[in-house]
C-alpha cells in the first residue's frame, strides 16, 4: 500500500485517519486544526494529543524527500501523488501564515464507465456519445471544479482507446492515467510550468 510510505512520519491518530477509507481528504491545516471529507462533507477532527508545526513541518519534510522532492523556504510548495494515484499537496513556510499545511486527497479505486453508469454518476447516452467521439478521434475538454470527478471520468473514457493506439499523457502533477501498457505519461516541467503563467 502506498501509505506505507508516510505512515511512519505521523502519529498514531493520524495514521489511522489515512488509513480510514470513508475519509476521500484529510487536510492538516497548520494551527487550524485536522479536516477530513467523508461523504462530501468536511468535518474537524479533534485530536486528543495536540499536533505542532514544528512536528508537522517536520513530518512534510520527510514526506517530501521519500516522494523525491525537496520542501525549502525557497520552493515551499509541494504537489505529487503516491504510487497508487493518491495526491500529496503542501504548502509550508513563508507561503503558509498559520504553518505549514499537507492534504492527501486518497485514491480510492479505479472506476470503470459502467460503474459511473451504474451509480448514476455519468448519463448512460453521454458515456455512449464521448465513446463514440473517442472512436472517431475527435478533442474534447473535461473541466470542473475540485474534487468533481475530472480525473475519475478521464480515466474511465481512456479505457474506450482501442489498445493498438498509444497514449500520451502530460500531467502538471504526475498520476497513474491509464491501466494500458502503451500509455506514456510526463510530467510538465517546472520551465513548462513557468512559461504558461506567463503566457
Amino acid at each position: 500500500m502506498s501509505f506505507q510510505l508516510i505512515l511512519p512520519f505521523f502519529p498514531e491518530e493520524l495514521r489511522a485517519l489515512l488509513l480510514d477509507p470513508s475519509i476521500s481528504d484529510l487536510m492538516i491545516n497548520g494551527t487550524t486544526g485536522v479536516f477530513a471529507d467523508r461523504g462530501g462533507v468536511v468535518e474537524h477532527i479533534a485530536l486528543s494529543t495536540p499536533y505542532s508545526n514544528e512536528r508537522l513541518q517536520a513530518a512534510i519534510e520527510r514526506v517530501a524527500r521519500i516522494l523525491g522532492q525537496d520542501l525549502t523556504c525557497q520552493n515551499p510548495i509541494l504537489s505529487t501523488r503516491l504510487p497508487d494515484g493518491s495526491r500529496v499537496a503542501v504548502v509550508g513556510p513563508p507561503s503558509s501564515i498559520n504553518g505549514p499545511t499537507l492534504t492527501v486527497r486518497k485514491f480510492n479505486r479505479w472506476y470503470t464507465s459502467d460503474e459511473l453508469v451504474e451509480a448514476g454518476s455519468l448519463a448512460g447516452c453521454v458515456r455512449d456519445a464521448a465513446v463514440n467521439l473517442i472512436a472517431r478521434r475527435k478533442n474534447g475538454i473535461i473541466s470542473g471544479g475540485t474534487g468533481s470527478g475530472k480525473s475519475t471520468l478521464m480515466k474511465a473514457l481512456l479505457d474506450h482507446v482501442p489498445l493498438h493506439e498509444r497514449l500520451v499523457v502530460f500531467l502538471l502533477t504526475l498520476s497513474r492515467i491509464s491501466r494500458r501498457t502503451r500509455c506514456l505519461c510526463s510530467r510538465a516541467h517546472p520551465a513548462f510550468r513557468r512559461w504558461k503563467s506567463n503566457n
